[in-house]
């Protein structure tokens, strides 16, 4: 329900059966935190894409950019974050 997350905020793409990639959709930035690393990718344009990795954090909200106003105020400090996890099926 934050107003910072739009329906069409991402979109996913798998790459290979272990990667797939995220594409910046929304006005806002969304940001990859690098699994076992401190580095962090941050998509700020349409259209930018990323590769994830298994156990990468994708975080819908980012802070330092898109700060929490009136509406958005009660998910101050929630980064609508998803944890990248892939499902093998036979």
């Amino acid at each position: 329900k934050d107003p910072r997350v739009s329906r069409c905020h991402v979109h996913l793409r798998v790459a290979s059966p272990a990667t797939a990639c995220v594409m910046a959709m929304g006005a806002n930035p969304v940001q990859v935190v690098h699994n076992g690393s401190t580095l962090t990718t941050m998509l700020t344009n349409k259209s930018q894409e990323c590769t994830l990795r298994e156990g990468d954090q994708i975080n819908l909200v980012v802070e330092e950019a898109a700060g929490a106003t009136d509406r958005s105020f009660q998910w101050s400090g929630d980064p609508c974050a998803y944890r990248v996890s892939f499902e093998y099926r036979c």
